[in-house]
């Protein structure tokens, strides 16, 4: 195998073959275009798919910006935990300490097709490339993936014994750190390998075929370098040396930064190192501390910058500083290199006017990186980080260089108010400047006319562990999201970059849909044509849009309530980057109807081969709009909206003011309230219902009135001048109620003599009639419990009961008793308040 042709150690999954035509960047297409192959070339060298986007350097560009401002398909709108999230995993041999990376349109020889593939490059010395997209069928393997160990002979990755950073990064083995860069036109990923062969440390820079993995350009080439000072030469010695920043492709040379993984073991130095991309022949080195240890070039992973015009940028860690004396020692300094003739030379540098406070306490300037700003008005600018969170804004073509009494000679200096370190940190966007610490929230600084805010314009609102700086997707200055993972805590987050006090998502949202596998010490994820990739200690994830249920029949249905719905719910599955239908089978899908109400054939069913499932829905016996939502875990929901309406009039019922008493001509206190129903009890709204008394008198405020939106319709009803039972009815529809009302007498007026006046009485017997009066209203109407009182005016007869109260005709009197003497009596019967009457008898 091509892969095994170079010292036994690299093995391939999938070996190549012959007639490999390169993959095609959206910015180069590199297909050999000879006789031979013009008919292949028409048929695979096409264009890639418009929109794509190639990640092939860490943090997106040589500016190390972090900003993807190609994306169009991720937005805040819908990168959210009901549409976002965990797609899938592919697992690794080792932990991920380096950022992916991602090229569209790239053809695979060993397969025959072209995939979108993410490069991930482990500290077990693995390359992997995976399809981008999927992991499904033949893409749950690595399209390609080589190895450079060889244990058997005697190759290995480092231990971490003797490394005292391992409590600090988890890390269990030293191989590949950096992040690999790729050159499309040469077809070429470019990866920096640290081996331990035989008890000897090793370092290979490997340039390997994008589309096989096989070595290019006569690789690898094992790293070596040294510097002369003046009659002094300083070596490369790899045992001390750890690869950490990412690789820094220019002018098609590979520049490699090298120090210590992230926790000084004092025994490095900084060094750069240049090898032509095309012939992997060393083409500069530069060394940041000769003969001094420290001064690692680290920048927690951060890649070196570059500024297009030869330049090279990057920080340095503690370390001694005597540049300002003439001397050649740069430590806790940002440091400018020109490639010149084959040869790295100093151009410029940076060092902070208390170095030497920095390298004492630990704040050294290379935990952060170095980020190239674009041009402003007033120049073209640096933007440094200390550990500490101090940033320095360097003019790139005066970096200030030295300035023991004060840093004022730069453009300017922002102290900001991080809680805990900063490592890499920054991220640029639109002009925005995004600062991330450890325990602290990130913030966001504005970066106009050449000079930052002094504080932040927003912030997220909480502080998470340990962010490495983030990275922003956007579409040009629309649609900017703020991304960051954190280490140990597992997490992703999204926020909006024009606001980070709005959170858009973090994956612990969607509960366990979303969990990430133990993440990397300077986690790094990035965005690609809709999709986030998180390197890891086990394995990459990739997130993005969930693939979509869709409602495919049976949405906006209208059904009487209590009825089953016409057309079963039907849904169906969509790929949401390509709007395809996808035709999976057995996947479950959930119905669920807002309010828990109604009922399902089927609660939970099952995809058929087509990726369709049904069920059927009874409505609920309440009416009103209803929700159904279809769900599945990994699936963006699905939403039905129906409506149950109100059946047929069944029933027409008393609701309110039923059985009351009044006066005549007065007013009911109670409304008559009547409901219409239909059969499971619901109102129904806007029915004519009709009132009537059946003509006795009385008035109806409205005798025809409208049912209201819970079926109700009322009146009001005025008692007319004859005392009794009324019947009221409502009637709509065929049906009909009716109320019963009672109409009281009004006040008694004068009474009556009703029986016994003039009788003829036998002295000191009781008379034959009785002497009865009759009480009534105004109106005529008898009023019952009247107590009438009878006087003889001292006759000296008597009353068989006194007072008397009217019966309920309004009727009251006693018998009276004659006195012994005969004569004529006189009997006055008196009604308080309403006057009396007077009876005359004869007493023989």
């Amino acid at each position: 195998m091509l892969c095994n042709s170079f010292l036994g150690n690299v093995r391939c999954v999938k070996p190549p073959v012959l007639g490999r035509v390169p993959s095609s960047a959206p910015w180069s297409l590199s297909c050999p275009f000879t006789t031979l192959f013009a008919i292949f070339f028409l048929l695979v060298c096409v264009s890639p798919s418009f929109g794509q986007t190639a990640v092939l350097t860490q943090h997106y560009d040589n500016a190390r910006t972090g900003e993807n401002t190609t994306e169009t398909i991720l937005t805040p709108a819908n990168v959210n935990p009901t549409q976002f999230g965990k797609l899938f995993t592919q697992s690794l041999d080792g932990m991920e300490a380096g950022q992916p990376l991602y090229v569209p349109d790239v053809f695979i020889p060993a397969l025959n097709t072209t995939h979108n593939v993410v490069y991930a490059a482990t500290l077990h010395d693995s390359v992997y490339a995976f399809d981008a997209d999927s992991n499904q069928g033949s893409n749950a393997s690595p399209l390609w993936w080589v190895n450079f160990l060889d244990p058997a002979n005697g190759v290995t990755t480092l231990p971490v014994a003797g490394y005292v950073c391992t409590g600090t990064t988890g890390y269990t083995e030293f191989g590949i750190q950096g992040t690999p860069v790729i050159d499309t036109n040469r077809n070429a990923v470019y990866v920096l390998a640290m081996t331990l062969e035989n008890g000897t440390y090793v370092h290979k820079l490997h340039a390997l075929d994008l589309g096989t993995g096989a070595e290019r350009f006569g690789g690898p080439v094992t790293i070596s370098a040294s510097v002369t000072i003046g009659n002094q030469i300083y070596r490369f010695i790899d045992k001390y040396q750890q690869q950490r920043p990412g690789l820094l492709l220019q002018d098609g040379i590979v520049y490699i930064g090298f120090g210590s993984p992230g926790c000084n073991i004092k025994t490095e130095m900084g060094w750069v190192i240049a090898y032509d991309g095309g012939t992997l022949d060393q083409v500069g080195v530069f060394n940041a501390s000769p003969g001094v240890d420290a001064s690692a070039i680290w920048m927690s992973g951060a890649g070196l910058a570059g500024d297009g015009a030869g330049h090279i940028y990057f920080s340095t860690g503690d370390g001694l500083f005597d540049a300002n004396t003439g001397a050649n020692h740069y430590g806790d300094s940002v440091v400018k290199l020109g490639q010149v003739d084959g040869v790295l030379r100093l151009a410029d540098y940076f060092t902070p006017y208390n170095q030497q406070y920095l390298f004492k306490n630990d704040f050294d300037l290379g935990s952060g990186q170095v980020l190239l700003l674009p041009d402003q008005t007033g120049g073209k600018f640096t933007l440094a980080v200390d550990k500490d969170g101090t940033m320095y804004l360097l003019d790139q073509d005066n970096m200030g260089q030295f300035n023991p009494i004060g840093d004022t000679q730069i453009q300017q200096e922002v102290i900001t108010p991080v809680l805990e370190e900063v490592h890499a940190g920054l991220t640029y966007w639109n002009h925005t400047v995004y600062l991330a610490a450890e325990r602290t929230p990130v913030m966001a600084y504005s970066f106009t006319n050449g000079k930052l805010s002094s504080g932040p314009i927003s912030q997220a609102p909480l502080a998470t562990a340990n962010p490495t700086g983030g990275i922003v997707s956007s579409n040009a200055e629309s649609d900017g999201i703020f991304w960051y993972a954190t280490y140990p805590t597992k997490k992703l987050f999204a926020f909006d970059a024009t606001n980070l006090s709005v959170e858009l998502y973090d994956n612990a949202m969607a509960g366990t849909r979303d969990a990430l596998s133990p993440g990397m010490h300077f986690t790094m994820p990035i965005v690609a044509d809709g999709r986030v990739y998180i390197n890891g200690q086990t394995e990459l994830s990739v997130f993005g849009l969930l693939p979509v249920i869709v409602a495919a029949a049976g949405n906006k249905q209208t059904g009487v309530a209590a009825t089953t719905l016409p057309i079963p719910l039907k849904v169906s599955l969509q790929d949401p980057y390509t709007n395809k239908r996808v035709t999976t089978s057995g996947i479950p899908i959930t119905f669920s109807a807002s309010g828990k109400a109604g009922s399902f054939s089927r609660p939970t069913a099952i995809t058929d081969s087509s990726g369709a499932a049904t069920t059927s829905y009874t409505l609920s016996a309440k009416p009103g709009n209803y929700t159904i939502t279809a769900s599945s875990p990994g699936y963006a929901n699905a939403t039905f909206l129906v409506t149950a309406t109100v059946g047929s009039p069944a029933s027409l019922s008393i609701s309110s003011g039923n059985l009351q008493k009044e006066p005549v001509a007065s007013l009911l206190p109670v409304p008559l309230k009547v409901k219409i129903k239909d059969v499971k009890g619901n109102g129904i709204s806007g029915m004519s219902v009709s009132f009537s008394d059946a003509g006795v008198g009385g008035a109806l405020s409205t005798p025809t009135t409208t049912t209201d939106s819970s079926g109700y319709a009322s009146t009001s009803y005025t008692t007319g001048i004859r005392s009794g039972v009324v019947s009221i009815t409502a009637a709509a529809a065929g049906l009909s109620s009716v109320l019963k009302e009672t109409v009281l007498a009004g006040p008694p007026s004068s009474p009556t003599i009703y029986s016994g006046n003039m009788q003829t009485v036998k002295a000191g017997f009781p008379a034959s009639k009785l002497s009865q009066v009759k009480v009534a209203d105004q109106y005529g109407n008898p009023v019952p419990g009247i107590s009438v009182s009878f006087d003889d005016g001292g006759a000296g007869g008597s009353f068989s009961s006194n007072p008397v109260v009217t019966n309920p005709a309004g009727i009251a009197g006693p018998r009276y008793t004659a006195p012994p003497t005969p004569g004529t009596v006189t009997v006055t019967a008196s009604v308080p308040g309403a006057g009396s009457v007077a009876f005359t008898l004869k007493v023989n």
